[in-house]
């Protein structure tokens, strides 16, 4: 065991393995650090290849700090300068941030989170104005800590990704996925979502609300799931290349939305429900439909401004509820789930304005077909 006692100093000015454990009981072996670590020098990685358990202070001030085996870490502080990467990476260990524990990324400083499980609890936090990274491994924050991001949280890695669990609120600037489960289980606020393409699937699930007051880019076949709520009040662009997925989740649209023309389809499953806001505009330009799947009834309400654009004929299976304006511009759209307003062969609320040349159908009740004259 080595210890850096409080009040002293140990400082790392050079690349490579730092401390190294070797033999059969490496569970027995550990650098404890209760005063001040530093790695100052070289501009590449320096690894931590035993136990480290920190109640002082860690500052990576030059290239990457690397910790590859497990550690607690009561009332410690991690502590990242602009430009630099503090990193936790290895698969088969447990990581432990107790007390009031802090992670505090500064200016481009990056954090990452590569393998393992990883719990913060008490009053522990992770701050940072850089990039925060989950590739890897299981992440959770428990109820009462801070999780609180000014630049990019990023989920990437390959099949499965890294899945992190905010079992607290959470405050998000850029949020960016290729790959893994991010689960918001507390009230949650974002600036941008963006679903980048890869060969692998996100979700976004959990049972909090989460508010995006940015853009919303959703593609990559993105799955938004889960029992809680989804806020957008800026722009939501649906552009995907496989189907996107809405499952169980509420998804209410404040700002303007756009199913884009070269986008696949958008399948509503178990019970999942579109909101289209008083005052919000929902663009569906998609030449895909708007489908469902599942046992539960789901829902598209559209108390704003419902647009159907694009010369081809789109379908949108959910039950509808218009008590706002649908407007169908150009092509055929049909309706082929339960229509609130439809009583006989009349609509009973909501306006409905189809163009010259254009077709709205609704495929229930008395199989409406209105043709516009303009």
């Amino acid at each position: 065991t080595l210890t850096n006692r409080a009040g002293s100093t140990l400082t790392l000015s050079f690349d490579g393995n730092g401390v190294e454990s070797s033999g059969t009981a490496l569970g027995t072996r550990a650098f404890n650090n209760a005063g001040v670590f530093t790695k100052s020098g070289g501009t590449g990685p320096t690894t931590i290849l035993t136990d480290f358990n920190n109640t002082g202070t860690v500052n990576v001030n030059s290239g990457t700090l690397t910790f590859q085996e497990a550690g607690t870490h009561t009332n410690g502080v991690f502590n990242v300068d602009t430009g630099h990467t503090l990193r936790f990476d290895h698969s088969g260990d447990t990581n432990r941030f107790d007390g009031a524990s802090s992670i505090v990324g500064t200016g481009s400083g990056i954090v990452e989170f590569n393998g393992g499980t990883r719990t913060f609890s008490d009053t522990a936090s992770l701050t940072s104005t850089g990039t925060v990274t989950f590739s890897a491994g299981i992440t959770t924050f428990d109820a009462g800590t801070t999780y609180s991001v000014s630049g990019t949280t990023q989920f990437s890695g390959g099949p499965g990704g890294g899945t992190v669990h905010f079992n607290t609120p959470a405050t998000l600037n850029q949020l960016t996925f290729s790959a893994g489960t991010a689960n918001f289980n507390g009230a949650t606020s974002i600036t941008q979502i963006d679903f980048i393409d890869s060969d692998f699937t996100p979700t976004l699930g959990g049972i909090g609300t989460v508010t995006v007051s940015g853009p919303v880019n959703w593609g990559n076949g993105a799955n938004i799931s889960g029992a809680g709520i989804l806020n957008t009040n800026g722009v939501l662009n649906i552009n995907s290349n496989t189907p996107v997925h809405l499952n169980a989740r509420e998804l209410n649209n404040a700002g303007i939305a756009t199913h884009a023309a070269t986008s696949n389809k958008m399948i509503l499953e178990n019970g999942a429900e579109i909101n289209n806001l008083a005052g919000a505009t929902w663009t569906y330009a998609s030449a895909n439909g708007i489908n469902i799947d599942g046992s539960a009834t789901e829902i598209f309400n559209n108390a704003g401004t419902f647009d159907k654009t694009g010369a081809g004929s789109n379908i949108a299976s959910p039950a509808f509820n218009n008590t706002g304006i649908l407007n169908v511009n150009s092509g055929t759209l049909t309706l082929s789930g339960t229509v609130s307003q439809l009583s006989g062969a009349t609509l009973t609320g909501g306006t409905w304005n189809v163009a010259n040349g254009s077709t709205l159908a609704i495929t229930t009740g008395s199989n409406i077909q209105t043709i516009g004259t303009d």
